[in-house]
């Protein structure tokens, strides 16, 4: 039996708000999406209809990329010695960290850690996330009934010999499957930080998949250690393998098509110290970009590239980094932040990036309120906002989730709160 969800208002997409809407919901997917005097006309009897009050219906968040498994970091790390001193960081804390709590009490941290960012990821809206993580816990431990999640362990190293045990690792992973609504995926870490080799294997497990994403280009440092073959990273990566085989001068984006090669989809993240030219190499690959503008400014990596972004008509999406170098996992922070930083940009776009853009990003068929696509909806507390100005409401202002829905199954329900 189909479900009539009802609110004041529903998102249709930049521009477009729509009053006494609602939408058709049978088997986990959206049937119809019109008026709600029509949806009602001839509906069989006892089908449930869902009013949802003065809300705004609209598509659900995706967070296109998280490291739930970093939580255990929250308000722990900063940023002021750069990059590279921070990636030294997070090893050390963990070392320590095991050191005096014991590896069985530390692994209990981290999956309290990945459980609570998952609630508080779902509290803000977000009905899907692709979720990055060096020992695939969030894989392992998240409910299958929870949120739609891409589950991906990250691979890397630098050095060659390890490259087959590193492949093996991830197989072993892929093999377990799907479970509810978590899909496990692997993809290589950065190219700075995967030999040829190994990018080369990871290219393989892509083509199966269909998909991969990767750290690209993030910091200045990192444009540093390909262009120059100095700076910090670069003696962050000399200090790990002596013997790596990233060339002084090599483009990144050759690297990676030499050994990953050719991806039917593929999500560069991050990218703020890409050039002009490796924008537009981005573009002939065809790869989508992944901005997570609260990680930007807490490690003051170069603004980003919008106006190259836009030139080249790459697909944006969002996503929040991980709670060692972002606040909140909140979607809403991130459009936040991104609008403060670029006011000149259209609202309903930022909106459209944390919904349809993270989708169509990572395959997935949600993203929008349209017939035929997965029930993935919110309900968001909007009373008294005038339409002309929502959609600078909800992307300026963290706005209250009422209700979230995945696949039609309502996951979070506070309609009947204060």
């Amino acid at each position: 039996m189909g479900v009539i969800v009802q609110a004041e208002r529903m998102w249709l997409g930049p521009g477009r708000i729509e009053e006494g809407w609602g939408l058709r919901t049978e088997n986990g997917k959206i049937q119809d999406v019109g008026p709600v005097r029509k949806l009602r006309q001839g509906r069989p009897l006892g089908e449930t209809v869902l009013d949802c009050g003065r809300t705004l219906l609209m598509p659900g968040l995706v967070n296109a990329h998280v490291h739930l498994e970093l939580g255990w970091l929250r308000d722990r790390t900063n940023a002021r010695l750069g990059f590279a001193s921070w990636v030294r960081d997070l090893r050390r804390f963990q070392i320590e960290d095991e050191a005096a709590m014991g590896k069985d009490e530390f692994r209990h941290a981290m999956v309290q850690a990945i459980r609570l960012g998952a609630i508080e990821m779902l509290h803000h809206g977000t009905t899907t996330f692709l979720d990055v993580s060096n020992t695939g816990l969030p894989g392992e431990i998240l409910p299958g009934n929870g949120p739609r999640s891409l589950a991906a362990l990250e691979c890397l190293g630098l050095d060659r010999r390890k490259a087959a045990s590193v492949l093996e690792r991830a197989e072993a992973y892929l093999e377990a499957g799907p479970r509810g609504r978590i899909s496990p995926l692997a993809v290589p870490h950065a190219l700075y930080s995967c030999s040829g080799p190994l990018l080369k294997g990871m290219g393989a497990l892509a083509g199966r998949q269909g998909f991969t994403s990767i750290h690209m280009v993030e910091s200045s440092e990192e444009a540093d250690l390909y262009q120059l073959g100095m700076g910090k990273l670069k003696g962050f990566v000399d200090e790990i393998c002596p013997d790596h085989d990233i060339l002084v001068g090599e483009d990144p984006l050759e690297r990676f098509e030499r050994f990953v090669g050719q991806v039917p989809s593929f999500l560069a993240v991050h990218g703020y110290a890409l050039s002009p030219g490796q924008v537009q190499r981005l573009s002939r690959m065809g790869a989508a970009v992944c901005l997570c503008p609260s990680s930007r400014g807490f490690f003051l990596h170069p603004s980003i590239p919008l106006a190259d972004l836009a030139r080249h008509k790459i697909p944006v999406c969002l996503g929040t980094d991980s709670l060692a170098s972002a606040p909140t996992l909140s979607l809403w922070r991130e459009m936040a932040v991104l609008h403060q930083e670029h006011p000149d940009l259209d609202p309903g776009r930022i909106l459209s990036w944390a919904t349809e853009g993270g989708a169509r990003a990572l395959g997935v068929p949600a993203g929008r309120l349209q017939a035929g696509l997965s029930a993935d909806w919110i309900a968001v507390e909007t009373a008294d906002v005038p339409d002309d100005d929502l959609e600078s409401f909800l992307v300026d202002e963290e706005p209250d989730v009422r209700v979230v829905c995945v696949e039609g199954e309502i996951l979070l329900d506070g309609r009947w709160e204060g």
